[in-house]
């Protein structure tokens, strides 16, 4: 028979291991996830990032086109946005960009149509 004193040995023993399994998994931020979201009609690739406090979700093709929200369905609601955004600001000054802005509105199109 056990005596108390080895029993709470054991129980000691069994909390530290699990405590260290526990620490061990702790979770890695960002979170990462290939989604797709609906833009013209056409299934985009876009990456998310899941963080403690938010979610930023950003188009494959183009890191500089992001957008932030409480949850993943905010997060691409808000992308959603964002694209739209920055495609309509480029198209109406489409005569005045520059070349690095004239290849990502080629690359927005590319998408788009």
């Amino acid at each position: 028979m056990e005596s108390l004193t080895d029993i709470q040995k054991t129980v000691e023993e069994t909390i530290e291991k699990k405590l260290v399994e526990v620490i061990s998994r702790e979770m890695k931020y960002p979170l990462p996830l290939i989604e797709y979201v609906l833009v013209g009609g056409k299934k985009t690739k876009i990456y998310i990032e899941i963080y403690e406090a938010t979610v930023i979700a950003y188009l494959a093709e183009d890191r500089e086109i992001f957008a932030e929200g409480e949850t993943i369905k905010k997060a691409k609601a808000n992308l959603r946005k964002s694209f739209a955004d920055e495609y309509n600001f480029l198209s109406r000054h489409e005569s005045e960009l520059s070349d690095e802005l004239g290849r990502k509105l080629s690359a927005i199109k590319g998408i788009v149509e």
